[in-house]
């Protein structure tokens, strides 16, 4: 998960000395994580996952949806998209056997040492919160029901939150086969990074899998890989490897980029008029679910997919614009968001379980579970994790760093 220096062999985005450090991806992929911190939160307080969020709070907004939804359709996109760009530059600098090595160790072994830890803890918080919290959202009114049956149901396995990490795997595994036949030397992907390719062409082709799914389009947790999350986050992670290639992509789209933005909020605007008020249990359990969906979906779906293309772009040139800096601070975030995603979900149930009981106004609980989850996050990993060996497998092993004041 840490910046790459790289050698300026060819054109690059920004021409300048033999190493360049890519701060903007990095400061980019660490937003990207942080910002689901904020999209988890905001799902308590929104209408639409009133019934089906397990610390939905009863009270809520509709402008809590706006922003985490919005945010949501271009969020995960923005990183696989990053990703796919590290990982053409890794294969070039490792080769296959040392990539998948190297990758193994960033990606698959957290997984499988994160993902039990983490589904026993948020085990832990919600037979507390059952226990403790008297103003329960209805999905936890269920789940309290079930557990006093005799023989209460087996929860069905999921990757929960990380499930990017699983998708990321398979991609990764993919992306060394099409790198050892030399997919990506071909000059017809060239072609694929002009305009009207990319902002056509791309989002059509997203919306053929997103068309096969409900909107807004679920986390896919399932063991089994959904073909409609390859397709649609796949896509992402091979145009980063496209964009590696030809690293000038992006130079001659700054005067557009708030176009681009202006394009997505208003389509964003009509995609959000089509969701429903609040979303019934029983359809939630059908979310995700591949089936036959009315043609009237297809606009629906072809919403999210442009607002998801667009926004990635915008987002890859403001932080390009922005973000192409890097100071002790920035580092200090960039290095703590992987460990930080990793871990908020049961700290910020805790929190948001907690609140319910409390008569704090929603907006104070909003501010409250985002910022104290980020600041447990970051404040658990400067001081047990960042110099030890679970540091060293989330973001590699660096030389020590000076005492660091985090205020």
């Amino acid at each position: 998960m840490r910046s790459i220096r790289v050698i300026n062999t060819q054109n690059t985005d920004t021409a300048g000395s033999d190493y360049q450090r890519l701060h903007y991806m990095d400061n980019l992929r660490a937003l990207a994580m942080l910002l689901g911190v904020v999209f988890h939160a905001a799902l308590a307080y929104g209408p639409l996952m009133q019934n089906i969020w397990f610390t939905a709070s009863g009270e809520y907004h509709w402008g809590f949806d706006f922003v985490g939804w919005f945010s949501h359709l271009f969020r995960m996109p923005l990183f696989f998209l990053i990703a796919g760009y590290f990982a053409l530059m890794l294969l070039e600098k490792r080769g296959v056997l040392g990539f998948l090595k190297h990758r193994s160790l960033r990606i698959l072994l957290p997984l499988l040492l994160f993902l039990p830890f983490l589904a026993w803890l948020v085990g832990v918080i919600i037979s507390w919160a059952i226990a403790n919290v008297e103003q329960l959202s209805p999905v936890m009114t269920f789940i309290k029901m079930m557990f006093n049956l005799p023989k209460p149901p087996e929860s069905p396995f999921s990757f929960m939150h990380l499930w990017f990490l699983y998708y990321l795997y398979l991609f990764i595994i993919l992306v060394a086969l099409l790198y050892q036949l030399k997919v990506f030397s071909w000059r017809f992907w060239s072609r694929c990074l002009y305009p009207p390719v990319l902002l056509l062409f791309f989002p059509l082709l997203m919306a053929i899998g997103l068309f096969q799914v409900s909107a807004p389009h679920p986390a896919p947790e399932q063991v089994i890989p959904q073909w409609w999350a390859l397709l649609f986050y796949g896509m992402f992670f091979f145009l980063g490897g496209l964009m590696q290639q030809k690293r000038n992509t992006l130079i001659s789209w700054q005067p557009y980029k708030y176009l681009l933005l202006l394009v997505s909020v208003a389509i964003f605007i009509y995609f959000y008029s089509t969701l429903p008020k609040v979303i019934d249990p029983q359809v939630a359990m059908l979310m995700g679910v591949v089936g036959n969906m009315s043609w009237d979906h297809f606009p629906v779906a072809l919403a999210e997919a442009v607002v998801a293309m667009y926004m990635t772009v915008f987002c890859l040139l403001l932080g390009q614009r922005w973000l192409n800096r890097s100071n002790r601070y920035l580092k200090l975030w960039t290095d703590a968001s992987y460990w930080i995603y990793l871990i908020h979900i049961p700290i910020l149930f805790w929190l948001q379980f907690y609140l319910l009981d409390s008569e704090w106004g929603m907006m104070s609980q909003f501010v409250i579970s985002c910022s104290v989850t980020l600041a447990m996050g970051l404040l658990s990993y400067v001081v047990l994790v960042r110099s030890t060996p679970l540091g060293w497998l989330l973001n590699g092993k660096k030389e020590k760093a000076p005492p660091l004041a985090i205020l």
